[in-house]
């Protein structure tokens, strides 16, 4: 399935070319060909720079389902802030599971191991692929792979050369393995795949990059330290719908002291009556600061899409962070 998702609030343009989800959507987002905004040709002739972002991307799956730039606030309660943009559960799973990455390590490395925030880079590229069971989360290495090695190893680890990878399999708690891809990438991958778990990643390195690939790549190149860039393919359930979700994207950029965030959405169905559904959702069951913020997210309709957006001040941060 191709869709383009585009904002005009902001000039948001995405051509998401995502592998759909396990059955058939009943209806496709109608493509939208309005082009984006004109941008500054680079010289053909520049070499080409390796930024953080490429060295995680060259490994993305092309026929992921869902995908997702992660560089969040790092206290961020990310469960919280999918409840507040209505992120589908399937879509929010990216989001705590890459969270989960550095916690799990916490409770089980020794005191007087290096954190996991002093060698795993900020940025985190997350993916669900077609067939595969949980979320595979990437990490850059920001030190060395033999300190990084050494580290995980006093976890509960033991090393297995697999396809000419090095990979740590689990002989304790984490539910994951984590496969070194070169020098400075590590990947997580569910400890419950089938098999050495490598295909999407081999996949990634070895096709041609896919439109959201080259998506991504285009969205971090202009804003290197994007916070958030997800897009998900349907059919993705959602509880505050009575009906599925066709495609849907969120993305973050930092605004000010905080973030502005902006959800765009195919229902399959009425565009209106999602939207109004939406913005009547039950958070009952949430903290008043935290329902406020639920009533503060616009959702208006855009065709047969549903898009909602909300800055967020320091203070709104601050509702959404988890003590320490």
């Amino acid at each position: 399935m191709v869709a383009h998702v585009k904002s005009t609030a902001r000039g948001w343009v995405l051509g998401v070319g995502l592998a759909a989800g396990c059955g058939n959507p009943s209806k496709s987002a109608d493509v939208d060909d309005t082009p984006a905004p004109a941008v500054v040709a680079q010289d053909p002739a520049a070499p080409p720079t390796t930024s953080p972002a490429l060295k995680l991307l060259n490994w993305l799956d092309p026929d992921a389902i869902s995908v997702a730039w992660v560089q969040l606030p790092p206290n961020l309660d990310v469960d919280t802030f999918a409840t507040v943009f209505a992120v589908p559960p399937k879509a929010g799973h990216l989001l705590s599971d890459v969270a989960e990455i550095e916690a799990a390590l916490e409770a089980v490395l020794p005191n007087s191991a290096p954190r996991p925030s002093s060698w795993l880079g900020p940025e985190s590229l997350a993916m669900t692929t077609r067939f595969g069971v949980g979320t595979y989360v990437l990490r850059r290495l920001i030190g060395s792979k033999d300190a990084a090695m050494a580290t995980l190893l006093a976890a509960r680890m033991r090393p297995q050369e697999v396809d000419g990878f090095t990979m740590l399999m689990p002989e304790g708690p984490l539910p994951f393995r984590v496969a070194f891809l070169g020098d400075d990438v590590v990947a997580f991958i569910p400890a419950r795949e089938i098999g050495s778990g490598l295909g999407p990643l081999t996949a990634g390195r070895d096709l041609p990059a896919g439109s959201t690939e080259r998506e991504l790549a285009r969205a971090l190149e202009d804003e290197p330290d994007a916070p958030l860039e997800l897009y998900a393919a349907g059919p993705l359930l959602h509880f505050d719908l009575g009906e599925d979700i066709v495609q849907f994207a969120i993305r973050a950029r930092r605004w000010q002291d905080g973030l502005d965030v902006q959800v765009r959405l195919a229902p399959d169905g009425d565009a209106a009556a999602a939207a109004a559904a939406l913005g009547q959702r039950d958070v009952t069951l949430e903290t008043d600061a935290v329902r406020a913020l639920c009533n503060r997210v616009a959702f208006t309709v855009d065709g047969t899409f549903v898009e909602g957006r909300l800055q967020l001040t320091r203070e709104d941060l601050a509702t959404l962070t988890v003590a320490r």
